[in-house]
């Protein structure tokens, strides 16, 4: 069981993984620090459904950096949220 865990956790993370798993980490970040309104959304759905960090052409998908992204957005707090709304690590996921 714990490998079959382990294989799930940490396997590929595919684009539309990466997508989702973004969006659903960093709109509730933005619920939590009540920013949701600053960062241009009036729902948390609103917000999952318009979170992207990639777009739809990513010739160069990086899912290690996706993991290390999500990771990334999953430690911050709100005081982090200040000085950025996106870990420098989001930004290599797509190499392009």
């Amino acid at each position: 069981m714990g490998t079959l865990l382990f294989l799930a956790l940490g396997g590929c993370m595919d684009q539309a993984a990466f997508e989702r798993r973004y969006a659903e980490t960093s709109c509730g970040l933005f619920a939590d620090c009540e920013v949701m309104d600053l960062q241009g959304f009036a729902t948390h759905q609103e917000c999952e459904d318009g979170s992207t960090v990639i777009g739809d052409d990513c010739p160069d998908f990086d899912s290690k950096a996706a993991r290390a992204c999500v990771a990334a957005v999953e430690a911050m707090d709100c005081s982090a949220l200040i000085l950025s709304s996106e870990p420098d690590i989001c930004r290599q996921v797509c190499n392009d």
